[in-house]
């Protein structure tokens, strides 16, 4: 959330809700357990995702991006 704090997107998040909508952009904000970041990117069910270094190295992407790279 310290990250956000800077940035220019403004949204309230429901205690019990794991979507928030911006307030000032057209952008949904979707907060997923760490382990599911790098996997939901992967699988291309978010397009962002934001999450520490220590799980990225455990996720091993086996898909293929658009452009022809390793995920």
């Amino acid at each position: 959330m310290d990250l956000l704090e800077g940035s220019d997107i403004q949204f309230r998040r429901d205690p019990r809700s794991d979507v928030a909508l911006a307030l000032n952009h057209h952008i949904a904000i979707i907060f997923l357990s760490a382990a599911d970041v790098a996997s939901s990117v992967g699988k291309g069910a978010v397009d962002l995702g934001i999450t520490g270094q220590d799980q990225l190295g455990e996720y091993e992407a086996t898909q293929t991006s658009t452009d022809g790279t390793d995920v």
